[in-house]
């Protein structure tokens, strides 16, 4: 790949409150430097398969959503099934059109789940990284 690694600006993502404000509190890199290999700030575009199971229903997606350039299939696959990531963040509003649901309704159907104050929808949801749409490295807005 030939594409322009980002580099370190002055308002970069990667700034954060708790790190020092010339440097990216991921990868340490200077204003003005590219960001390191394993950045979390430099994102690329993939495909995941989402599959929820609600009852005796089973619906799946495609999510188009950014991702880590140093993840592979099974870190991603990790951090939305296994790690701290709750699946209730597919309900947030600037998720919502970035996913393509098999059938009509399914928004509806998790909602009313989660809205019933049982749990959140981590027993119901499962991800699957599926391809990389667009592997140019971009910082994360």
């Amino acid at each position: 790949m030939n594409a322009v690694w980002p580099v370190m600006t002055h308002d970069d993502p990667g700034i954060r409150p708790a790190g020092r404000p010339d440097r990216c509190f991921y990868c340490n890199a200077h204003i003005g430097e590219p960001h390191g290999a394993e950045c979390v700030t430099v994102v690329r575009l993939v495909e995941i398969r989402i599959t929820a199971e609600v009852g005796d229903k089973t619906f799946t997606s495609t999510w188009r959503v950014l991702e880590p350039c140093s993840f592979d299939a099974d870190s991603i696959n990790f951090m939305y099934n296994e790690s701290t990531w709750c699946a209730s963040n597919l309900l947030r509003d600037h998720v919502k059109p970035n996913v393509t649901w098999d059938q009509p309704g399914v928004w509806e159907v998790l909602q009313a789940l989660y809205d019933s104050g049982e749990s959140c929808l981590c027993s119901e949801i499962s991800c699957e990284y599926v391809r990389d749409i667009d592997s140019t490295p971009r910082r994360r807005s």
